[in-house]
């Protein structure tokens, strides 16, 4: 599932132009809102770029 979100995010243009200057992200996602978060994602330019993609 997180390399299919890293996808999803990693692949949108806007995405791309806010990492080149210097964008980081977080995104929560939860198992039971607001108490019970099932994981974060966080993505940067270089998670993306280990991801496959370039910058």
């Amino acid at each position: 599932m997180n390399k299919d979100l890293i996808y999803r995010t990693c692949s949108l243009e806007t995405v791309r132009l806010a990492q080149a200057k210097g964008l980081e992200e977080e995104h929560n996602y939860y198992s039971q809102y607001p108490d019970k978060v099932a994981f974060t994602l966080r993505t940067s330019a270089q998670i993306c770029m280990q991801n496959g993609f370039t910058q």
